[in-house]
């Protein structure tokens, strides 16, 4: 019997709540694909030709670009875009999403997958922001009150530029998550666990014994 498709699995979560290395970590466990939706933006603006032969699962996920001086002047240009790189972005998220087998870790395709009745399991991962800046702080090697000050605008920066493109507010229209995970107290393992956890059990009939299979297939 041939497997069917797994919807896709989409990770929302502002910067620092961990999406981008537990969209791997996923995709790994499941044999998915993966894909970063901030590193096909930053290959676009290396010049990168995202045409039919570009491999958006070869674009890495953010590791602090984002949150560098030239990482944020892209990101504060692109408010005043009429058509930000985003939508382009976006529109390829969703052919991607389609096609299903895949993990995607994104700021707002979780309500373009709703929008345009693309069966999806959206899944949130919460974290305070003191968590997240004390993450980002580390993880860029930044001072604690730059990495504050960086947050807060990139994430009120891209909630105001969704408003506009888009309608939803990614800071309050939380249903359209089938589940939140707050990794406030939570390590990289344990939010593994419980994500896996919850795909083995909340899928669907059909799909999680894909998904076992999967999973047995690598044992």
């Amino acid at each position: 019997m041939i497997d069917q498709p797994i919807p896709p699995i989409i990770l929302f979560g502002f910067s620092g709540s961990g999406k981008s290395t537990m969209a791997e970590a996923i995709a790994a466990r499941y044999r998915l694909r993966v894909i970063h939706p901030s590193g096909i933006m930053r290959d676009i603006l290396s010049g990168c030709n995202t045409t039919a032969e570009y491999d958006m699962e070869r674009a890495a996920k953010n590791t602090g670009y984002w949150e560098s001086p030239g990482g944020m002047a892209f990101l504060k240009a692109r408010l005043h875009d009429a058509v930000p790189l985003d939508m382009q972005v976006d529109r390829m998220l969703i052919d991607e999403a389609r096609r299903g087998d895949v993990v995607i870790d994104s700021w707002s395709l979780p309500w373009h997958v709703r929008r345009h009745g693309i069966p999806a399991f959206c899944v949130y991962l919460q974290a305070d922001t003191l968590v997240r800046t004390r993450r980002v702080s580390a993880r860029d090697g930044i001072r604690h009150a730059d990495a504050a000050r960086i947050l807060a605008e990139k994430d009120e920066d891209t909630r105001h530029l969704f408003i506009r493109l888009y309608g939803f507010d990614i800071a309050l229209d939380h249903g359209v998550f089938d589940w939140t995970i707050n990794t406030d107290t939570l390590g990289e393992k344990e939010v593994f666990s419980r994500s896996c956890v919850y795909l083995d059990n909340e899928i669907g009939y059909r799909n999680r014994h894909s998904l076992l299979r999967r999973r047995l297939s690598l044992s």
